[in-house]
């Protein structure tokens, strides 16, 4: 009889990869990993930190759906707004990403989601 552990799934946590941000800030490539939920982006004491200009200090924030159990990122009333594939988000109302979502945060950070 074979151990549950050796047939159980990996599960691994979604990510961020940076495609685009100034020079000093993440170098392109980097793979941000996407927890504890709620996952918050921002210039200050944030989960993931942006040190930019154009980043608030609470910018956006990443966390589940519970009912859908799918990923969705909130624009925390940001100065320089948060888009989804091109689209801003409205603050305070949520969009699930999926795979490969271009999340771009302000003008100048822009990354790509990971559902894993």
């Amino acid at each position: 009889m074979m151990d549950a552990t050796q047939v159980a799934p990996m599960f691994s946590s979604p990510t961020l990869s940076v495609i685009n941000a100034p020079q000093g800030v993440y170098p392109p490539g980097q793979r941000i990993t996407i927890q504890p939920l709620p996952f918050t982006i921002g210039r200050v004491g944030a989960s993931l930190t942006l040190n930019e200009v154009s980043v608030s200090r609470l910018h956006a924030q990443i966390t589940m759906d519970p009912q859908s159990r799918r990923y969705v990122i909130t624009d925390m009333n940001s100065s320089n707004g948060t888009k989804v594939n091109g689209a801003p988000l409205s603050p305070g109302q949520p969009m699930y990403l999926i795979n490969g979502s271009r999340v771009q945060i302000g003008p100048n950070i822009e990354l790509v989601f990971d559902g894993a």
